[in-house]
């Protein structure tokens, strides 16, 4: 192949490259994953349990703009629906999770970008 045609070929393909990450930037999708999974409270599936996420070992004075905090996510929190379900969408990292009752328990879960990871939290 001539080395012009090499060059088109190259160029038209670095074109295609481009636009696909500009459209997948533009259609939504994102770099996020996700938490979710189910609170049980000694065996049984619980509705109304707060839900707390917390990037683990991540404060506000880890952040260079502390006014701002914008490197560490704000801790979610929720309440279990039905089933004792839970979804949180997150940044990759490793976060803690803990649901709260009458009494707690937590888990620590690592989520990679577009991952799910599904747990099962026992408060016993």
């Amino acid at each position: 192949m001539p080395l012009r045609q090499i060059k088109t070929v190259s160029l038209i393909a670095l074109i295609i490259m481009a636009w696909g990450l500009t459209a997948s930037n533009l259609l939504g999708q994102s770099e996020k994953g996700t938490i979710k999974g189910h609170v049980t409270v000694e065996g049984s599936p619980r509705e109304g349990v707060e839900i707390a996420v917390k990037k683990r070992g991540c404060t506000c004075d880890d952040c260079k703009n502390d006014p701002k905090c914008d490197c560490c996510p704000d801790q979610f929190t929720a309440r279990s629906g039905q089933s004792g379900s839970f979804q949180f969408s997150v940044e990759p990292g490793t976060y803690v999770v803990v649901a709260r009752n009458e009494k707690s328990a937590s888990i620590t879960v690592k989520v990679a970008a577009r991952e799910t990871k599904e747990v099962t939290i026992e408060i016993k």
